[in-house]
């Protein structure tokens, strides 16, 4: 399928997107839970990857299987897998272990599927022979790097130790927290995920790949549009609202007119202590309509960097002004306050976690 790109290209549909489209698409780990304790989150979460691996490659992954499991449901989980360890590794080291193998083994998927997206992008561009050819290499390399990793690192369902059962093994060792410790350890790290979203000097002037530039963007956006996804039905649910009179944004005006002042996001304020957004069976509401617009942010910062990378592969110039509709949405959420909202709200859940 295809699309008519933001420049007026036409560009195939698929390129980068495919992963969190298909997290939207895909509730089976988030969907269902209730008070989940961390170590079943993350069984949830390796019993999808272990399926998948089982009913794609079999015993051992061979380079025809490469586009079927890279095609699937894997990278979702792997980002699944690492965000969820690289949150409590905060609190456990241990869980270090888990964040940096399935991070290894995301970037290879990752840069399987970027290679093919390139090229099909570069055929529709009516590139020339050399660049087809070199992109078409390039697709064979990190298919070949991708099969030796699945053997090498023992992800084949087959292995003799397979790296599954060494993450159980060290989920099984971990002394974990008791519920309200954990909400409390959870929402506070969620909070600081939005913290440094609304903190960071985002421009679109920059190159694509500098820590405030289009790359670290999208990559910070779906961060924590995964992690909300993995908690909801869990410790969060959602709540139907207008973000115009949210009774967090009523709370924040208070306190403004009262104090002059409102506490910085993911501190205690005093002003927190009048939102009623913990349920009665103990979940945190978040306002739909704040999570909507870093939804829309997200689409809209992912149709750019699929564009900006297939223009820049194949040596075309951006249009003048091209990021300018990314830098306007950035600046926009973070004028309307959006960011910090999902903060307070956070930390309102935080502050009466039971």
């Amino acid at each position: 399928m295809r699309l008519k790109s933001l420049s007026g290209i036409v560009i195939p549909l698929a390129i980068g997107c495919q992963s969190m489209s298909n997290l939207d698409n895909n509730h089976s780990v988030a969907k269902n839970l209730a008070d989940l304790s961390p170590k079943v989150r993350f069984e949830k979460i390796i019993s999808s990857l272990e399926s998948t691996l089982t009913q794609t490659i079999g015993d051992q992954a061979t380079e025809d299987e490469i586009p079927t499991l890279a095609s699937g449901g894997i990278r979702n989980d792997l980002f699944r897998i690492q965000n969820l360890a690289e949150i409590y590794e905060k609190r456990f080291p241990s869980l270090g272990r888990i964040r940096v193998a399935s991070k290894t083994l995301e970037d290879r998927v990752g840069a399987y599927r970027e290679a093919t997206e390139k090229l099909d992008f570069a055929k529709n561009q009516g590139a020339d022979a050399q660049k087809i050819a070199s992109l078409t290499q390039r697709v064979e390399v990190q298919k070949k790097s991708l099969v030796s990793l699945l053997a090498d690192e023992s992800w084949n369902p087959g292995s003799a130790s397979p790296v599954l059962a060494k993450f159980r093994m060290i989920l099984g060792e971990v002394a974990w927290d008791g519920p309200t410790d954990d909400k409390r350890f959870l929402y506070s790290s969620l909070c600081h995920v939005v913290k440094l979203l609304d903190e960071k000097k985002w421009d679109m002037s920059v190159d694509l790949d500098d820590v405030l530039g289009l790359h670290t963007l999208k990559k910070e956006v779906r961060w924590h549009r995964i992690e909300i996804s993995m908690l909801e039905n869990d410790i969060l649910s959602k709540i139907p609202n207008n973000c115009a009179n949210t009774p967090t944004l009523l709370a924040y005006d208070e306190s403004l007119e009262r104090n002059g002042q409102f506490g910085s996001i993911c501190e205690v304020d005093s002003a927190l202590e009048s939102l009623k957004n913990v349920s009665e069976d103990g979940k945190c509401q978040l306002s739909s309509c704040y999570l909507t617009r870093l939804d829309e942010l997200y689409s809209l910062v992912s149709r750019f960097k699929d564009e900006a990378e297939g223009l820049k592969e194949i040596g075309k110039p951006f249009p003048p002004g091209f990021l300018k509709p990314v830098q306007e949405a950035i600046d926009t959420i973070k004028k309307e306050k959006i960011l910090r909202m999902i903060g307070y709200e956070l930390k309102s859940c935080g502050n009466k976690s039971r």
